[in-house]
């Protein structure tokens, strides 16, 4: 994970695929959602239900901290 703190769940969404060389697409797929669903949620058009995170941070396999952060973040933004 970039050592640079979010300031949103979009932003941690985007650091997160691009760091782990994701294309939105990957995660999609990988997520269960469409293309479109993730780049809603990247330029904060959308927020994600608790179901969807879960799946992103499956998806992403993200580890505890960043998991934990991702909920947080995602709570936040609703």
């Amino acid at each position: 994970m970039p050592s640079d703190a979010p300031a949103s769940f979009a932003e941690l969404l985007t650091q997160c695929r691009t760091h782990g060389g994701w294309t939105r697409g990957q995660v999609a797929v990988a997520a269960g959602i469409s293309t479109q669903f993730v780049t809603y949620l990247e330029t904060g058009d959308r927020r994600p239900s608790d179901e969807t995170v879960e799946r992103l941070i499956t998806a992403l396999d993200l580890k505890p901290r960043t998991a934990g952060l991702f909920r947080r973040l995602a709570a936040a933004d609703r």
